[in-house]
């Protein structure tokens, strides 16, 4: 009897390891701007893009595969913060669907078309800020200006 409960403590104990060591790597279901946005564009469905008072979607399967392929020429600055002037010429909404099932995560972007052709990206919430050279600059403005 006494191994019978001996036996039982010993499975306890590694179950109990067993599901900290998993629960621990979870980290809750988060995904983080630093691990998904800068690497993985593919799940993002949908851009909100607001001007003014107005807001737009961007859910045509042609301009959101460009918007991808623009976004992922960002060059990132990470744990950076900068100052911009004045307000951003445009707030876009980044819609992420990673996980079917859970909710989309979003990340806002607020964009700065500068005189000299490029633009300067800051992410909200997530202390973290970049930049596009000047075509890219200019394919982003262009994209967001003709939405669809």
């Amino acid at each position: 009897m006494w191994n019978e409960v001996c036996d039982v403590k010993k499975k306890i104990g590694i179950v109990t390891v067993l599901l900290i060591l998993l629960t621990g790597s979870y980290q809750g279901g988060s995904i983080s701007f630093e691990d998904t946005v800068k690497t993985n564009m593919n799940e993002l469905p949908r851009v909100d893009v607001q001007k003014g008072h107005d807001t737009e979607m961007i859910t045509g399967e042609i301009t959101v595969d460009m918007l991808r392929k623009t976004f992922t020429q960002i060059e990132w600055k990470p744990n950076e913060k900068i100052d911009m002037p004045g307000n951003p010429d445009v707030n876009a909404t980044l819609f992420f669907d990673w996980d079917k099932n859970m909710p989309e995560r979003l990340f806002k972007y607020s964009i700065w078309f500068d005189s000299g052709g490029l633009a300067t990206i800051i992410v909200n919430d997530e202390n973290t800020y970049g930049s596009l050279d000047q075509d890219n600059a200019q394919t982003l403005r262009d994209l967001l200006q003709n939405k669809d």
